[in-house]
């Protein structure tokens, strides 16, 4: 809530008052997690950045603890994204308690039914995926997710013809880290041209160096920031062979005219 008003000698002051309370990330749904966390509602943030809808099947191949999958859950579900017990603005003197606990059951109606969605999560690590399947349990999501058997990216096979994939890269904390890494993503460029054609793929990274061994031009680079973390939202938008033909025609011709115009005559 934001308040201007005058004051002494015409001076104007701009008061703003937290009615919120605890940041979202701090009274989301609680999980287990054993690599740095990614924040509720930047996860929420990056599947609309993607553009994604209930309708689109979305895969997350190194889910980690699940935090995208149990964010597009809530959204594909309909859930409102405040879990915890009340809100800042609660404690005013005019708070309007029956209209808003008539919100609130007027949002719980709302709600769609758990029933099995196009929404899937696999990981490299054995323990992540018991994480993931635990965070989904506890909130009554496990049926929602398909979680595929701990596999490797890059020999995962699609769950659909054409979807989105998004997913936080692996976190390099150490240097030898780093060296695996840089092996990893020249990897993961093959592996998006080859099994991933006509797929968006989002890779949401802290590291601004390692990702240009990817190998792969960025339809968007997006600056986003995980607390304090600067990181980027990289989006891929694979095409088929033929396509890219067209698209580099298209190219050619938009920068020599003349040429496309001696053509048609």
């Amino acid at each position: 809530m934001c308040m201007t008003f005058s004051m002494h000698r015409n001076l104007l002051c701009t008061l703003y008052l937290d009615t919120y309370g605890d940041a979202l990330f701090k009274q989301n749904l609680q999980k287990l997690s054993r690599e740095p966390p990614l924040r509720e509602n930047l996860a929420t943030d990056i599947l609309q950045l993607a553009g994604w809808q209930p309708s689109i099947p979305l895969l997350d191949p190194m889910c980690g603890s699940g935090t995208f999958l149990l964010e597009a859950v809530q959204m594909l579900l309909n859930i409102a994204p405040r879990t915890g017990p009340s809100f800042a603005f609660e404690k005013l003197n005019k708070f309007d308690d029956v209209l808003w606990n008539k919100l609130k059951r007027e949002s719980v109606v709302r709600q769609r039914a758990k029933l099995p969605q196009l929404i899937y999560g696999s990981d490299l690590y054995g323990n992540a995926l018991v994480d993931a399947h635990t965070n989904l349990s506890m909130v009554g999501f496990a049926n929602v997710v398909v979680l595929k058997k701990q596999g490797n990216i890059l020999k995962i096979s699609t769950p659909a013809s054409t979807s989105i994939l998004i997913t936080n890269l692996p976190y390099d904390k150490h240097v030898g880290e780093q060296k695996e890494l840089a092996e990893l993503y020249p990897k993961l460029g093959d592996v998006l041209k080859k099994k991933f054609i006509v797929w968006n793929a989002y890779f949401f990274t802290s590291n601004t160096l390692l990702p240009k061994l990817i190998r792969l031009a960025t339809s968007r680079r997006i600056r986003l920031f995980n607390a304090a973390l600067e990181c980027r939202l990289l989006e891929y938008k694979m095409v088929t062979e033929g396509m890219r033909r067209i698209n580099k025609v298209e190219i050619t011709q938009r920068s020599n005219p003349t040429s496309t115009a001696s053509h048609n005559l």
